[in-house]
């Protein structure tokens, strides 16, 4: 798991912390000029279903696999997804997914500096 956030984020967050300690790989955004307003997450791209096909070495493949994007308005707090008017969008279109997580790509590779 990786996760990109705004510095405010990290030191509000119980949950990062608890992320970070089970594994996952955090990136904070270094750019003062600059704020990540984002709001997306991607799960199982292709590039890592693709990834656990090949490490299972199966010889079965499906023709379709189904990634998950999930976007919209909200901030990914309690109060934003149960008290606010927000918008959340999951979808598994192909194209969808893959624009979300090429932009991912790219932000990871920008905030290095973490």
């Amino acid at each position: 798991m990786r996760i990109i956030i705004y510095p405010k984020t990290s030191s509000l967050s119980p949950d990062v912390a608890n992320l970070s300690h089970k594994g996952a790989r955090i990136r904070i955004v270094c750019s003062p000029r600059r704020m990540m307003h984002h709001k997306f997450c991607v799960i199982d791209g292709k590039q890592r279903i693709d990834k656990l096909w090949h490490m299972k070495c199966l010889s079965f493949k499906p023709d379709i696999t189904y990634p998950v994007a999930i976007t919209g308005s909200a901030n990914w707090t309690p109060g934003s997804m149960g008290g606010n008017y927000e918008n959340i969008v999951i979808s598994t279109n192909k194209i969808i997914v893959e624009k979300l997580e090429t932009e991912f790509e790219r932000m990871w590779n920008i905030f290095k500096c973490s």
